[in-house]
C-alpha cells in the first residue's frame, strides 16, 4: 500500500514538476539544463520509494539496518555529492545522488525480499480505506512536506540563479545534519514505545535520551570550533574561493552552523512528538509550524536585503525548537 501510494502521488505530481522544470529552465537559465531538471524529477520517485522501504524496514524492528542504509543514501550521498558539485558542477552531483538512491533501493529490496508479494494483489478499495482511517496522519504528513519544501520553491522563482545555487548548497549541508541526527535519535525514541504504559521506565528512558542529546550538543560545539579553526588557520583561501563561486557563502555558512546546532538540540523533541502525541495534536503542531514558517520567510524575503535570505535557515530551525519542545512537554504530561 505504501509503495503504491508513492507511485500514485508521483503520477499526479509529475506533470506539475515538468511544467515547473520548464519554467525554471527558460526563466533562469535561458532554456538550458532542462534534462537536468527532469533527472531531478525522476530522482524524486527514487527518494519516495526509499522512504517507503525505510519506514517498512523500521516497522519490522530492523532499526540498525534502516539507519545504515539511510546514512549511505542520504548523509554519505549528500557529502559526496556536495564535494563533487563544488569541484565538478551540478551534473555530477545529480548523477551521484541518483546512483546512491538506486544502490539504497536495491539494498532495501534485498532486506525486505521475503515481504515483496504479487503486485497484482493491490486494491484501490483497501488503500482508500487505509487513507480514510489514517486521514489525520495523512494530512499532517503532506503538510510537513509542504513546510519543508515551500521556501525552496519560492526562492527558485524570486532569487537570481547565483544566489539560488548558494541557497541550495546551504539547504543540502543542513540536510546532512538533520539526517545524521535522525539516525542517532529516532530509533532510540522508538524503543521507548514499549514503556508507553510504564511511567517510571518511560521517564527513566527519557532522562537517558536527554543526557545523550546533551553529549551530542557538546560534540556539536567542539566540531564547530574545529571547523572555524580549520577555515581561519588552514584553509582560508579555499573558503574565500567558495565565497566567490557561491555569492554570500560566508553568510550562508554562519546560518547553516547556527541551524545545525539548533537541530542537534531539538531532534529529540521532534522524534518524541512524532511517536507519543496524538494525531490531532500532531496536525495542530504542523499547522502552527507552517504558518510561522510562511510568515517568517515572507518577512525575510520581502523586507530585508537579498543576502539575508540565509537567515531563514536558522530561523525555521529556531521555530521548530520552540514548538517541538512545547509539544514534548505536553506529550510527557
Amino acid at each position: 500500500m505504501s509503495l503504491y501510494s508513492r507511485f500514485l502521488t508521483f503520477s499526479v505530481v509529475f506533470p506539475f514538476l515538468l511544467i515547473y522544470s520548464y519554467y525554471i529552465s527558460e526563466e533562469k537559465y535561458d532554456g538550458k539544463y532542462i534534462y537536468l531538471f527532469i533527472l531531478f524529477c525522476i530522482s524524486s520517485l527514487l527518494s519516495g520509494l526509499n522512504e517507503s522501504f525505510r519506514l517498512l524496514t523500521l516497522a519490522f524492528n530492523k532499526y540498525a539496518i534502516a539507519s545504515f542504509i539511510d546514512t549511505i543514501s542520504s548523509t554519505l550521498a549528500k557529502c559526496v555529492g556536495i564535494f563533487l558539485m563544488v569541484s565538478y558542477g551540478i551534473k555530477v552531483y545529480i548523477l551521484s545522488i541518483i546512483i546512491f538512491s538506486v544502490f539504497s533501493l536495491i539494498c532495501y529490496i534485498i532486506v525486505n525480499k521475503e515481504w515483496i508479494i504479487n503486485p497484482f494483489c493491490f486494491s484501490f478499495r483497501a488503500l482508500r480505506g487505509e487513507l480514510k482511517e489514517l486521514k489525520t496522519f495523512t494530512y499532517s504528513g503532506y503538510l510537513r512536506f509542504i513546510n519543508s519544501t515551500l521556501d525552496q520553491l519560492i526562492v527558485s522563482i524570486v532569487l537570481s540563479p547565483s544566489i539560488l545555487s548558494t541557497y541550495s548548497l546551504s539547504r543540502n549541508v543542513l540536510a546532512i545534519a538533520d539526517t545524521t541526527m535522525s539516525n542517532l535519535i529516532d530509533y532510540k525514541v522508538q524503543k521507548l514505545v514499549k514503556y508507553k504504559n510504564n511511567r517510571l521506565s518511560l521517564i527513566k528512558g527519557i532522562h537517558q535520551l536527554v543526557d545523550f542529546q546533551k553529549l551530542l550538543s557538546l560534540t556539536a560545539v567542539i566540531s564547530l570550533v574545529l571547523v572555524i579553526v580549520f577555515i581561519i588557520f588552514i584553509n582560508k583561501s579555499g573558503f574565500l574561493i567558495l565565497n566567490i563561486k557561491y555569492p554570500y557563502f560566508y553568510f550562508s555558512f554562519i546560518f547553516v552552523c547556527i541551524g545545525s546546532f539548533i537541530i542537534v538540540n531539538y531532534k529529540l523533541y521532534q522524534s518524541f512528538a512524532g511517536m507519543f502525541i496524538s494525531s490531532t495534536l500532531l496536525l495542530k503542531l504542523d499547522i502552527q509550524r507552517g504558518l510561522l514558517y510562511l510568515l517568517s520567510f515572507l518577512s525575510i524575503t520581502f523586507f530585508l536585503q537579498e543576502r539575508w535570505i540565509f537567515l531563514y535557515i536558522a530561523f525555521y530551525n529556531a521555530i521548530d525548537f520552540i514548538i517541538y519542545k512545547k509539544y514534548f512537554i505536553m506529550g510527557i504530561k
